[in-house]
């Protein structure tokens, strides 16, 4: 599938934003090791605006390269339910809709051409319909799901990874080499986090409606009913 195409005014806003976040966590470089590749045209899988921050820990993944992300906006048992964006034009090739999946929870996998992501511990049943079938397409911005505590949690998060599946017929992570997984990058800012030390933090321009203040309006409102989350 094509990779997201972006407007002149994007990259200058990419610039911008290059140099305004914060700085490396120890042990960070401008590139992965061993020259592996990157997504450098992924958005972040948030809404606009949404600040996102990502942490890991040792034998978390490749290197320690699979991201727990959550917003910067307060306690994580209040990023339930925010909306997973794709990241790009894409087409689905794994998901699991319920159950604990040996921890995973449920969850979804895009492949994006050259890289294949997994959104892990989604909220049980929000995969919509359309997107809970092999080789569904979707579009930059569609909503994959929400974010949840499903599976093997201590506290609700997006578990995100990221796979090298360029010149690969068959794209799901379980059909990939190990030596596969790559670092998390958005839009060509890289989001690797060290043990003990966060990834920076980056404001989403995935910018699909809605937009932030009515995704925060719809959460405060759901607490206020308390309405019921579906998930663990």
């Amino acid at each position: 599938m094509p990779m997201h195409r972006r407007t002149r005014w994007t990259r200058a806003a990419l610039v911008v934003l290059a140099v305004t976040i914060s700085s490396h966590p120890a042990g960070a470089s401008d590139r992965p090791p061993n020259d592996l590749p990157v997504a450098p045209l992924l958005l972040a899988p948030v809404p606009c605006g949404v600040e996102v921050q990502g942490t890991t820990y040792g034998g978390h993944g490749r290197h320690n390269w699979a991201l727990d992300l959550n917003t910067t906006a307060g306690p994580k048992r209040e990023d339930v339910g925010l909306p997973i964006l794709a990241q790009a034009d894409g087409t689905v090739v794994w998901f699991k809709t319920s159950g604990y999946n040996k921890g995973a929870g449920t969850y979804i996998e895009i492949d994006y051409g050259d890289v294949t992501a997994r959104y892990i511990h989604l909220v049980e049943g929000s995969i919509p319909d359309r997107f809970a079938e092999i080789g569904a397409v979707v579009e930059t911005g569609d909503q994959l799901g929400e974010l949840g505590g499903t599976g093997r949690v201590s506290a609700p998060h997006l578990h995100l990874e990221y796979w090298d599946s360029a010149d690969h017929v068959d794209t799901a992570w379980y059909q990939l080499p190990r030596a596969n997984q790559i670092p998390v990058y958005f839009e060509s800012v890289e989001m690797v986090a060290t043990v003990g030390s966060p990834s920076r933090t980056v404001s989403s321009t995935n910018c699909a409606e809605p937009t932030v203040d009515e995704i925060l309006r719809e959460l405060r409102e759901r607490r206020l009913t308390q309405e019921p989350i579906r998930g663990r």
